[in-house]
């Protein structure tokens, strides 16, 4: 496989960033405990907890 692609899809057309809907999200963290890569930051004093 090419490092310029990913399954033929070229790399810079990819969102490699997670992307969080602030109105479908409940806060029940899922997304924390489901990402190996430790992208999220939980803030417990914040508005937008994520």
């Amino acid at each position: 496989m090419s490092e310029n692609t990913f399954m033929g899809v070229p790399r810079e057309k990819i969102d490699w960033f997670p992307i969080i809907d602030y109105d479908k999200c409940n806060y029940c963290l899922e997304c924390v405990k489901f990402c190996p890569h430790d992208v999220y930051e939980v803030r417990e004093n914040e508005e937008k907890k994520l």
